[in-house]
């Protein structure tokens, strides 16, 4: 008896320990959604919004679809947005991090209990999404739906923008910019928030009609210019079928003519050089008619073959040298050339045709100073002599006034300590906004600095790069959790610029990326911008990229190279950095499910 009773109790533990830790194992959690019809579920259980966790909801359409309708039930544009708001103020509340069982079909479209309560009879009861299907529609009351859809109208709803207590009528074309809104009566925000002057001037609203504020055009200026002093290049990703090699955008054109008019010295630091031959037969005339061309590169086998011309290059250029003999996980990461000991020519841009074409997203300076030009050759010399990354000395730099109202100062890696002693700072200064278009973001003190700044009210928008966003250390989970607005691009070429600019007063742009081996490691420059102009072009530069990107994209992370990224599968570039390319690589199958 004693036997079977010990036997007994031990199934008993066995089962009660495998039902404890596999009671959730049939449940998912609710990540996000698109709209109430929509939901974005952890179905891979890595607490991670992923394109392909996007699930329907059975027999269920948005609010905004026009081609089917719950019977009877003609919304009006303003009916629409207030659904939608009200949806995502319960949603947010109620349905973000719920685990729910789910009732799937053969179409993979799914239904579900949320406290009880058939989530698909709820969001149609509420307007919330629509149906035909005649079973579900028996649980709803059209006519109170009606009733409740005429007041919204009748009791004259409104939106307050919660950052500048301003508040629009629902038809206002501004709403579509905001982000931190609220739809409420108008008796509530009477007397105490001021109407936006758009939606509530007298005259009438057409495209002829100057608003007071900015809009961004689609095609942007490629530069900026402030005297003969410093010229800034834009260099955005056009959606390109493939690089070009042509040398024709500005910031390349800029580059060969600087190397064309060079008279005693060209002196210059970059990572990689790859098909770009114009820029290549400029140095070697300029070699011809006797200019000291000295160069340096870095080093390590993935390198030498992501840039097969370096080595063609040593031969064509035989004054160079390069970290070969440093620490192998450090690599030399400067992009920077410098004219006559005159002019420097920097940014994050590499010597290749997917950085000097219109192909991957690029901020790179020109600037006409013997004082900046002095420091990168300092820094220059070092690395041309032979040291490298740690071994090097500090280069020490100061703030240069290249006129009354511009400012800059470079910064060198890895003895700068950039981060601590500008990017965070600049961060906690902001007050306004902060706009961050950026290949690489894993080093954790900047998001944290980050998040402080979204919790006092500073507006901040990241553009992150697909490879990024989807890598093992990214923080592209963690600042979309924190609520700052991060949208991964979804574009063939590369978010390869390393910038910040905040507050229409600072910028930052160059060859540091922002992980802890760009700050400690790497050898690497930034350079420091402190100008309104040049602040408020980069601005507009930021929003052009942030508006080509799909909303969807703030809470999905595209692959770098699948039918998402838009021309990845056919521009001839390993975009994931996998060692396949187009339709080799897994995400570009016409049927995968990637």
């Amino acid at each position: 008896m004693k036997k079977t009773f010990y036997i007994i109790l031990i199934c008993i533990i066995f089962a009660s320990l495998f039902l404890y830790t596999s009671k959730d194992n049939g449940k998912y959690k609710i990540l996000g959604y698109e709209d109430a019809a929509h939901l974005y579920l952890d179905l891979n259980k890595n607490n991670q919004i992923e394109e392909n966790e996007l699930v329907d909801i059975k027999d269920c359409i948005p609010v905004s679809v026009q081609e089917k309708r719950t019977p009877n039930l003609n919304l009006t544009p303003i009916q629409k947005l207030y659904l939608e708001y009200k949806f995502k103020e319960w949603a947010d509340k109620n349905l973000i991090n719920k685990k729910v069982i789910l009732i799937k079909d053969n179409d993979d479209c799914i239904s579900f209990y949320i406290d009880n309560i058939d989530y698909r009879i709820f969001i149609i009861k509420n307007g919330f999404a629509q149906t035909d299907n005649k079973s579900l529609l028996k649980n709803i009351k059209i006519d109170e739906l009606k009733n409740i859809l005429t007041q919204i109208e009748a009791q004259n709803y409104v939106v307050v923008n919660l950052k500048s207590n301003k508040y629009h009528k629902l038809d206002c074309p501004l709403i579509a910019k905001l982000h931190n809104y609220k739809i409420v009566p108008f008796i509530e925000v009477k007397g105490i928030s001021t109407p936006c002057k758009l939606c509530h001037s007298h005259k009438k609203h057409n495209k002829s009609h100057h608003f007071n504020y900015k809009i961004y055009p689609t095609k942007y200026p490629s530069s900026y210019s402030i005297d003969n002093i410093f010229t800034i290049f834009f260099i955005n990703f056009n959606n390109l079928k493939h690089p070009y090699n042509d040398c024709k955008i500005p910031a390349c054109k800029a580059l060969q003519k600087e190397i064309n008019e060079a008279q005693r010295s060209i002196d210059f630091a970059v990572y990689g050089i790859q098909n770009e031959p114009q820029i290549l037969n400029a140095l070697i005339k300029a070699q011809k008619r006797g200019v000291n061309i000295r160069w340096v590169t870095d080093y390590t086998p993935n390198n030498d073959e992501y840039y097969k011309d370096n080595e063609k290059v040593m031969k064509l250029l035989p004054l160079y040298n390069t970290d070969k003999t440093s620490t192998p996980s450090a690599i030399m990461h400067n992009k920077f050339f410098i004219f006559d000991n005159k002019k420097v020519w920097t940014g994050s841009a590499n010597l290749t045709s997917t950085d000097l074409s219109n192909f991957n997203a690029n901020y790179v300076a020109l600037i006409n100073s013997p004082q900046v030009s002095a420091y990168y050759k300092a820094e220059f010399e070092k690395m041309y002599n032979g040291t490298f990354h740690k071994a090097k000395s500090h280069t020490s730099t100061n703030y240069i006034y290249l006129n009354k109202s511009l400012i800059v100062k470079p910064l060198f890696s890895p003895k700068a300590s950039t981060t601590e002693n500008i990017i965070i700072p600049i961060i906690d200064n902001a007050k306004s906004y902060i706009f961050m278009p950026i290949f690489f973001l894993t080093d954790k003190r900047i998001a944290e600095h980050l998040i402080s700044a979204k919790v006092r009210g500073v507006d901040i928008k990241i553009i992150m790069d697909a490879t990024n966003a989807n890598g093992k250390y990214s923080l592209c989970k963690t600042l979309r959790l924190a609520k700052i607005p991060t949208k991964v691009e979804n574009k063939a070429g590369k978010m390869h610029m390393k910038a910040i600019i905040a507050d229409d007063k600072y910028s930052i742009i160059g060859s540091m990326n922002y992980t802890k081996s760009g700050n400690q490691i790497n050898d690497e420059n930034t350079l420091v911008i402190e100008n309104s102009d040049i602040a408020k072009y980069l601005k507009g530069s930021f929003l052009i990229m942030w508006n080509s990107i799909p909303e969807k994209y703030l809470y999905l992370s595209p692959s770098a190279e699948s039918f998402a990224s838009i021309g990845s599968c056919n521009d001839g570039i390993d975009n994931d950095f996998d060692g396949k390319t187009d339709n080799l690589d897994e995400g570009c199958f016409p049927f995968s499910k990637k």
